[in-house]
């Protein structure tokens, strides 16, 4: 049956038609083997197309999350609603610009971000410091949050991905 000779592919193609002689011979010309493949080809076709509908990579419909880039919104003090312009450049190397109305740098600082928890703090030229920490909507490129400044005076604010 098997030598010490052969390879191992010689063993497996031996054992494959040694396997062979084991399969009963279908009869092409009787109709209960010709419904059996019909069958057989359909069953086949459709698993055929669930690995292949199933194996396939969907798109994912939001972009990843980028904090980086320009944002402006509005900033209100103490409990009203907030209404000032507010804008900042926030930098890859963790540098924050604070924006004026016309794109102006007011103030600079440094920003993180840790999860959803987005924290920053500036300081004008005139000395004042700004803390701001806010919370993320990845989903709709937003921040908004609460500020309080050396003075301490506090507020909220929120901003858009421009």
């Amino acid at each position: 049956m098997y030598s010490k000779k052969m390879s191992f592919a010689q063993h497996v193609f031996t054992a494959v038609n040694e396997a062979a002689n084991f399969v009963p011979a279908i009869n092409h010309s009787s109709p209960l083997n010709l419904i059996t493949m019909k069958v057989l080809k359909s069953f086949l076709l459709v698993a055929l197309f669930a690995i292949v509908s199933a194996s396939c990579k969907k798109e994912n419909d939001n972009p990843p999350f980028i904090i980086e880039g320009s944002w402006e919104g509005k900033l209100g003090t103490g409990s009203a609603q907030p209404t000032s312009f507010i804008g900042l450049n926030l930098k890859s190397n963790g540098v924050l610009e604070r924006l004026g109305s016309s794109g102006s740098i007011s103030a600079t600082g440094t920003w993180q971000l840790t999860g959803n928890n987005f924290t920053g703090a500036y300081t004008f030229t005139d000395g004042v410091s700004v803390t701001l920490t806010a919370t993320t909507d990845k989903a709709n490129n937003k921040l908004s949050g609460t500020w309080v400044n050396s003075g301490n005076n506090t507020g909220t604010w929120y901003v858009s991905k421009k």
